[in-house]
């Protein structure tokens, strides 16, 4: 039932920690990233040791960071617990998508691309293109490369993706296709790059069409390129852009922990009123208390309702024999 507590011979208990010169703890609440997400307490500004996302279960180690697996004794559930409430969050980024007049074709070695600079360093994870057909052009495939000194696309894909040309629309002025770009890639602030399109079954009826600013274009990030021998050359047109969006996510790691307080979960499905304990799994929590010969016991909070945990963790943890 929850909340039982098997009978039990040794316990520990913690009675400090040190954190970093640079944490700081502050009071309040939030929302993260959508509304399901929220939480209100006493949260601490410190670095993560790995990739951790809301709402992981954190250890404060010492090395001065969180990590959700232990990083000095498998095992242990000892220290300093925390719950990882800053989502990493992501959204457009480098875009030009309006002022469109003109457009461009791309089928077999005739590749176009737009090249673009970020502002600031994230991972890119998909684009949107302001594309239509023109008959059937077959797969397109879209990858992200670096520029060289001339500004030219060069080098392989970064990361690439496809999408099914044929399912285009073949009416004016197109529509806005995201393609996904696999795992992505992290791009640096201040440094150009280029979104490469080419349908390479295509041909001179069958390919896939790219509104662009052939007139007066005002991204200042980069601009139009076209090849005519599948990416081994290029030609700029620095007076034209064509219509596209970037997409991803920041590439630092969460730096909020929640100490202690309410947090809300909509994923939660609590038994409410059941204590809540740490999890044999890394990062996460469980009502069901550890019972194995071993296993370690550490209480984190209790259930408010189905999804908001009352977080205050136990400094005991307790062994099983």
């Amino acid at each position: 039932m929850p909340g039982y507590m098997p009978s039990l011979t040794t316990t520990k208990t913690i009675h400090s920690f040190t954190l970093a010169e640079a944490s700081s703890i502050t009071y309040g609440d939030e929302t993260l990233a959508t509304t399901d997400h929220t939480y209100t307490g006493w949260k601490i500004n410190a670095t993560a040791g790995e990739t951790v996302v809301f709402p992981n279960l954190c250890y404060f180690k010492n090395d001065g960071k969180f990590w959700k697996t232990d990083a000095d004794a498998a095992g242990t559930t000892e220290g300093l617990l925390a719950i990882a409430v800053a989502i990493v969050t992501g959204g457009r980024y480098e875009y030009y998508n309006t002022r469109y007049d003109t457009d461009a074709d791309a089928h077999g070695v005739a590749w176009k691309a737009q090249t673009f600079t970020p502002s600031v360093a994230h991972t890119i994870t998909s684009v949107k293109l302001l594309i239509r057909r023109s008959g059937l052009p077959g797969i397109i495939t879209v990858g992200i490369r670096a520029t060289d000194g001339s500004g030219h696309p060069t080098g392989a894909d970064l990361c690439s993706g496809t999408t099914a040309g044929d399912s285009l629309t073949d009416t004016w002025p197109g529509e806005w296709r995201e393609i996904t770009l696999g795992a992505g890639y992290d791009l640096d602030a201040d440094t150009k790059y280029a979104i490469v399109v080419r349908a390479l079954t295509g041909d001179g009826t069958n390919e896939v069409v790219w509104q662009s600013d052939n007139t007066s274009p005002i991204y200042a990030g980069g601009n139009y390129e076209a090849s005519f021998t599948s990416g081994v050359s290029w030609t700029s047109s620095t007076d034209k852009d064509f219509m596209f969006e970037e997409w991803g996510v920041a590439i630092a790691p969460p730096t909020g922990f929640l100490l202690r307080g309410f947090i809300r979960d909509d994923t939660w499905a609590w038994t409410v009123g059941g204590i809540i304990y740490v999890s044999l799994t890394a990062g996460e929590f469980t009502q069901t208390a550890p019972t194995v010969s071993g296993d370690q016991v550490r209480k984190v909070g209790v259930a408010i309702s189905a999804d908001v945990m009352w977080f205050n963790p136990d400094a005991t943890v307790t062994e099983i024999p």
